[in-house]
């Protein structure tokens, strides 16, 4: 009879033990680090190969206001399209993409970049693509360049 109550028994504690491995868990993983970019950006493009298209080597000053992991970018330059972009920071890496229209092209435009203190450095990318077709207008590309940039100043807050 003792061998049949410790077999109940273990049974039994088997059992509840089962039931409780059905559970949902609702934990989202760590919590994501990102590094501070936030601040006034002085960025070097230095142009690369392209097929297509040149992307032209240029300086920008961007400022780039940062809530949590997401970034925003405030260009100092009236034309420059990445004037309002947005991104996100994953530990040290920086990533913003942004497109926009240029007469009969789609363009679209992105940066993945190191963050290291007040230096990053990384990649840009240019993809254009034809949306109208016909003989005024010529084919599209993609094009990259080194990206280079330094913090100058924290960011002010809007």
């Amino acid at each position: 009879m003792n061998a049949r109550r410790s077999f109940c028994l273990l049974f039994g504690v088997v059992a509840l033990i089962s039931v409780g491995c059905e559970t949902v868990s609702n934990d989202n993983g760590p919590t994501p680090v990102c590094v501070s970019a936030a601040g006034v950006w002085d960025l070097t493009m230095v142009s690369g190969t392209g097929t297509g298209i040149l992307c032209p080597d240029r300086g920008l000053t961007w400022t780039i206001h940062q809530s949590g992991c997401n970034v925003t970018v405030e260009s100092s330059q009236e034309w420059d399209p990445a004037n309002g972009a947005t991104g996100t920071i994953s530990d040290n890496r920086l990533y913003v993409s942004w497109s926009w229209t240029q007469d009969c092209h789609e363009v679209h435009e992105s940066i993945s970049a190191a963050v290291d203190g007040d230096t990053m450095g990384g990649d840009y990318s240019r993809a254009v693509v034809r949306v109208v077709y016909g003989d005024y207008c010529p084919g599209g590309g993609i094009c990259g360049a080194a990206l280079s940039g330094v913090r100058r100043a924290p960011a002010l807050h809007r």
